[in-house]
């Protein structure tokens, strides 16, 4: 490889000293997801064209080319699948097609019409931008090499008397080929019910990630073999596989809340039946009534059964309907035992006590990775409801099948903290790990599946109790050490040696203490089969987290809108929390409200503080309940 006027060494050193660097200006700091990777790219295309005579950018073959591309799966909701490349070249070509059974074939002209029309519109109004904003050719560069991203409606079509609506999502990738206008779009067509929404920031990185893996292996081999072309394919195999399970999920979570919309609205409730619902809050505030919860059990008309066994009011969260009003969250709980008057007390009762005693060796069962009597499995609960609101995805390794529905059951509630919050769980146990899905569930987890997520995310162990998370929780601090460790794999493909940067190991957690008389309560109920008291605490800790994120959104906003910064000694009291560690996970629940902003800024000191706290304790000896407000003040806050 020639290299202009530079040995090896040199070219190495260079390669090493561009990757030393990369560390986001104070005044500059990263803006999010679609900055890393437009700054990636940027660097990547920087050391082709600075440090290789460009003999990467234009002696590369590039010919993969696969227009019957099949799925391996099952696939019902996926509507088309495309990758093409749009170069000046007209040997370097990338072209693979997949049309699905609820597709048409047109739509790959079309949508490749679309995206090249605004593509080739953005490069005129990108070449003015940054003559007139931008001074820097790194930023410039990042500015023009951030891969944009469309959306398109394709109509709608009617499956099992539910509307779908055709959504197609579009990414353009620079195409590391030689010109800055060359690109890689990648178009992917999918059902989803209407009115339905989907995380597209996460669905953009796995895109980029995919697309940023399959060039660094053909810049590898200079387009020798078919290596590269091998990786795509089976690259595209496992990203349909992840897309269809992610969209599976979310049509089931739907088609149920439709089961019992309609049930609520024909008064068709079967109180044996498991239906806890709420009124669709999305146009709800945060700021809501927030009175307290009371569960009352009235029955109406009582049978001869129910008299002579009073068990039979005993209802499990399983028999119970409850509704949360919309400013009004009073629930009311109504039994109504339904029995053939046939049946002497004497069957009624017995049939009864069955049903309880079975009803409640399900409830332990989904809960089977608990033990009773053991303060440390309390402190496991603790650590899965921290790790649920620090991280943006869980995967959760269980002990049997059982606790998928133990887990949706003690984590679901929290959505309803953030109004129209709607977490995706996962329904089976797989081996493939999902980052699109929000809570999954694994036989095992394989650590080489650690880039793979574009956030903080954590690992719960229920066979030995272990809860796991990444070593950075701040954002913006994980986008940094990702985006690194992808680009010191692009200095590793080129054969050339640097410094090793991967994301940290995974870390112990340790849960907060604000929740810990909750849990200790909850693993009782666990214990004794009392699935109707656990709900009931597990509505009351919700509750209680709600009214003090409301306090803490109240304060940030007066604070921002003052131009002050937050006073953690002053917070800490307000909420009436004991460490900073608890403000700061009340605060993580309320990332993805619509406060976010101010609710990130916040986040970001948090945790700059509780890792100054931590430095200070180690120094000093001796751990601080939380900041006076002179340390507060000394450390920026």
């Amino acid at each position: 490889m020639s290299v202009k006027g530079s040995s090896l060494d040199d070219l190495s050193k260079n390669l090493s000293s561009l990757f030393e660097q990369w560390t986001p200006p104070e005044k500059e700091e990263v803006k999010g997801l679609f900055w890393i990777w437009g700054d990636l790219w940027r660097r990547v295309y920087s050391a082709l064209l600075d440090y290789d005579d460009q003999k990467y950018l234009t002696q590369v073959a590039w010919k993969v080319v696969d227009r019957s591309f099949v799925p391996a799966v099952k696939i019902k909701y996926i509507t088309m699948l495309d990758v093409f490349s749009f170069s000046n070249a007209a040997n370097k070509q990338v072209d693979v097609r997949y049309t699905g059974p609820n597709g048409d074939n047109r739509m790959h002209e079309t949508i490749r019409g679309y995206v090249v029309n605004q593509s080739l519109r953005k490069v005129p109004f990108s070449s003015m931008y940054c003559s007139v904003y931008t001074k820097d050719e790194s930023t410039r560069r990042r500015y023009i090499l951030t891969p944009p991203y469309y959306t398109y409606d394709y109509g709608s079509v009617t499956i099992d008397m539910i509307t779908y609506v055709n959504n197609v999502f579009s990414v353009c990738m620079p195409f590391l080929e030689g010109s800055v206008e060359g690109f890689i779009a990648f178009n992917i067509g999918f059902l989803l019910p209407r009115d339905e929404e989907i995380n597209y920031e996460k669905l953009y990185d796995l895109i980029n990630l995919l697309i940023f893996n399959f060039q660094l292996k053909q810049l590898k081999y200079r387009g020798v073999g078919d290596s590269g072309k091998a990786l795509l394919l089976s690259e595209l195999q496992s990203f349909v596989q992840r897309v269809e399970e992610y969209i599976v999920n979310i049509d089931v979570q739907y088609r149920n809340l439709q089961i019992f919309k309609r049930m609520d609205e024909k008064k068709l409730l079967d109180p044996r039946k498991e239906t806890f619902a709420h009124q669709d809050d999305k146009k709800s505030s945060l700021f809501g009534s927030f009175d307290s919860v009371s569960c009352t059990t009235t029955p109406t008309r009582p049978s001869l059964g129910s008299r002579l066994n009073p068990s039979l009011y005993h209802k499990s969260p399983l028999q119970t309907a409850m509704k949360v009003e919309k400013c009004d969250l009073k629930t009311s709980v109504e039994v109504t035992p339904i029995f053939s008057p046939e049946q002497s007390p004497a069957q009624v009762s017995k049939l009864r006590e069955e049903s309880i005693v079975k009803e409640r060796d399900e409830f332990r069962c989904q809960f089977s990775f608990l033990k009773f009597g053991d303060e440390t499995y309390s402190d496991l609960l603790e650590n899965i409801i921290y790790a649920y609101t620090v991280t943006y995805t869980m995967i959760i390794i269980p002990y049997d099948g059982r606790n998928i529905a133990g887990i949706k059951r003690l984590l679901s509630p929290f959505d309803r903290i953030v109004p129209g919050k709607k977490s995706i769980f996962g329904q089976t146990i797989v081996s493939v790990a999902n980052p699109l899905i929000d809570v999954s569930f694994m036989t095992e987890f394989p650590h080489e599946s650690d880039e793979l997520f574009c956030a903080p995310y954590c690992i719960v162990d229920m066979n030995n109790g272990s809860v796991k998370c990444s070593s950075q929780l701040s954002l913006t601090k994980y986008y940094v050490e990702r985006g690194n460790t992808l680009f010191s794999n692009f200095i590793k493909s080129l054969g050339f040696t640097t410094k090793t940067s991967h994301l940290k190991k995974m870390v112990e957690l340790h849960g907060s203490s604000f929740a810990k008389p909750f849990c200790v309560v909850m693993l009782n109920c666990v214990g004794s089969g009392s699935g109707v008291l656990f709900d009931v605490i597990l509505t009351k800790f919700v509750e209680y987290i709600r009214m003090k994120a409301r306090i803490l959104i109240m304060y940030l906003e007066r604070k921002t809108s003052e131009g002050v910064l937050p006073d953690f000694c002053e917070l800490v009291k307000i909420t009436g929390c004991s460490t900073v560690e608890d403000v700061w996970c009340i605060a993580s629940l309320l990332k993805d409200s619509e406060n976010s902003f101010v609710i990130n800024l916040f986040l970001k000191r948090a945790s700059d503080a509780i890792r100054k706290k931590d430095t200070f304790s180690a120094n000093f000896g001796g751990p601080l309940t939380y900041f006076s407000s002179s340390y507060s003040r000394s450390i920026g806050m």
